[in-house]
Formats: structure tokens, sequence, C-alpha cells
């Protein structure tokens, strides 16, 4: 976990909004008229850092995951595929199953990889993100491996 990723940090998700993402570039691209066919919806979860372990240490971190969140904002989905023009592509909102659905207001341990473009991408659905419990603490033996080791490294 600590090689696959450029940037290990906690923080406190502050928002959920949704983008049309050129895989290839890395930035938005919501364009009705675009001929590129590596543009998705994406889930991005704004972060508030509050510590940074590994790589760049920013006040604001935007993470990007493929697809969309299945019973959230669904219209606000659906409509920014419309106006892409990715409905023509995809008859629905693309969902990847096996990623997290990350709280507002709750802080985790984040585990990521800035690449191009504007936003940070997770490693794997399951290895990307730990949740603090109520009293700020992680209890993931997992996670306090990684904090331990990203701070040795």
């Amino acid at each position: 976990i600590i090689d696959a990723s450029t940037d290990i940090y906690s923080g406190i998700v502050t928002g959920i909004s949704f983008e049309i993402i050129d895989m290839e570039t890395g930035k938005a691209d919501r364009s009705p008229d675009s001929v590129n066919t590596d543009r998705m919806l994406n889930t991005i979860y704004t972060v508030e850092v509050t510590e940074s372990y590994k790589g760049e240490a920013v006040p604001v971190k935007k993470i990007s995951i493929d697809g969309g969140l299945r019973g959230y904002n669904e219209k606000e989905q659906y409509d920014l595929m419309d106006v892409s023009g990715l409905l023509k592509k995809w008859p629905g909102i693309p969902v990847d199953v096996e990623s997290p659905f990350l709280t507002i207001g709750s802080e985790y341990l984040f585990c990521t990889v800035h690449g191009t473009g504007d936003y940070d991408h997770i490693i794997q659905p399951d290895q990307f993100s730990y949740i603090f419990d109520s009293e700020g603490q992680i209890r993931s033996e997992t996670a306090k491996a990684i904090i331990k080791c990203a701070q040795n490294s």
C-alpha cells in the first residue's frame, strides 16, 4: 500500500460531488460535443487534510472514483450524464459497487495516487480509506501499520 500510494493522509470529508473526467488527462470534460471516448462520470470527495504522512502536504484534496453513487443525488448524476452526452454511451449512471461510500463529516486515512490531472485517485476500492472512530482514533491495525510505515520511510 505504501509503494502503491503517492499520497497518504488523514482528513475529513467535507463534500461529495460529481464530474465528467477525461481518463487520459485527468481533467474535467463536460462537453456534449467531445469526441473523446475516455470520459466517464466520477464521484469526487473533497477532503480537508488533517495530517499528511506521505506526498505533498496541502490543505484540501479532491479524490476521484470512477462511477457515480447509488442512492445519492442521482438526479444530479443523471443530469450531468445527459448534459455531457454520455447517456448515449451508457444507459444510466455507471456505478462501481465495490467502491465504499464515504460520509461527510467523518475522518479517514486515505491512500491515493496523484498522477496527471486535478484529482487524487484510489489505489484499490478496499485499500484506499480507513475510518477513524468517534474519538478520533483509528482502530484498523492495517491503517496503524500504514501510518507507521509512512512515517518511517
